[in-house]
């Protein structure tokens, strides 16, 4: 293993290398006959170009025509310069590794991490079968303190940890979803954030409909509204577990 490392900071340091002497040569040694045609050009077109007595009339157009291969000249050096640095940066980038594409996503977790996340969603399966008794007994109080344990607290990432890993496969992935791609893990998550905001604004009178500091609307049940998104919480979580309980590895 530490051979390979080593072989992989030569390879990048010769990837470098490449790219640096192919800027060096043509700034410095590698283009002195070109630095050297180029100021021959400018002294004889700053000859050609100093005042003198009009002795022929073509001479307006020998001046524009050295101009213009100075000008010329100027092109074929850039030309030039473009093509010597391209060549040394694909000398450089053969050297070096590829990269994956953007977005492409390697597994973080192995299989039996990602197991061990399974039997912790079931422990918050569990923790919301408890709470349920809870919820429609009202206790608010027993609520909060049972969604206070950490299954509940780090749900989000042991989702996350769920869809990154190498089990499920990507259609599952896709259906179970994240916070920001929507799916069946965001009903879980923002269930979970509903009933704790919702138990901690019991004492505060809501309205229907807020939006950027305005609310309008009758004013809502905040007893009925958590039992709606424990509900939905409750659904959501269960049918990611059943989505689980297919696969070998979770069983």
């Amino acid at each position: 293993q530490i051979i390979t490392m080593a072989g992989k900071q030569i390879t990048r340091l010769l990837a470098w290398l490449a790219m640096a002497v192919a800027a060096s040569a043509f700034g410095g040694g590698g283009a002195s006959w070109m630095e050297r045609r180029h100021k021959l050009a400018k002294e004889a077109s700053y000859a050609s170009s100093r005042a003198r007595a009009p002795t022929a009339p073509h001479r307006g157009l020998a001046l524009r025509m050295s101009r213009r291969g100075e000008d010329s000249f100027s092109e074929q050096k850039r030309l030039s310069r473009d093509a010597f640095l391209k060549l040394g940066a694909c000398i450089g980038l053969m050297f070096l590794e590829p990269s994956p594409p953007v977005g492409a996503k390697t597994p973080k977790k192995t299989v039996e991490e990602v197991a061990a996340t399974f039997r912790q969603l079931l422990q918050a399966q569990a923790t919301i079968e408890q709470a349920d008794g809870l919820v429609q007994r009202s206790d608010w109080k027993g609520v909060r303190k049972l969604f206070q344990q950490d299954e509940i607290k780090n749900i989000e990432r042991l989702l996350l940890d769920l869809v990154n890993g190498p089990v499920v496969t990507a259609e599952d992935k896709k259906t179970i979803g994240t916070r920001k791609r929507y799916g069946i893990a965001a009903d879980v998550i923002y269930g979970i954030d509903g009933v704790i905001s919702g138990i901690d604004s019991l004492s505060t009178p809501q309205v229907e409909n807020c939006s950027g500091g305005t609310c309008s609307g009758e004013l809502v049940d905040g007893e009925q509204e958590i039992r709606k998104s424990f509900k939905n919480l409750k659904a959501s979580l269960s049918e990611i577990v059943t989505i689980c309980r297919a696969y070998k590895e979770f069983k």
